[in-house]
């Protein structure tokens, strides 16, 4: 594997269940790609976005938001 650009030596990997990711698409065609509960990425006209947590911000969604997410 060629190393990472910003990173010395192998790109780090990871294992998770891909059922923790969840994307819910806005009104402006965005797409919101959230993993365990928090948003992450921000996808619009193809330009890719990271998630900032604001200030004061509720924290993981609750679950009844999580399985509205999900519909």
């Amino acid at each position: 594997m060629p190393p990472s650009p910003t990173l010395r030596g192998p790109a780090p990997t990871a294992a998770f269940d891909a059922r923790d990711i969840v994307t819910v698409q806005d009104a402006h065609g965005g797409l919101t790609v959230y993993f365990q509960d928090r948003p992450t990425h921000y996808l619009l006209d193809g330009e890719w976005y990271r998630a900032v947590p604001l200030p004061g911000s509720s924290g993981p969604l609750s679950a009844p938001e999580r399985e509205a997410a999900r519909a």
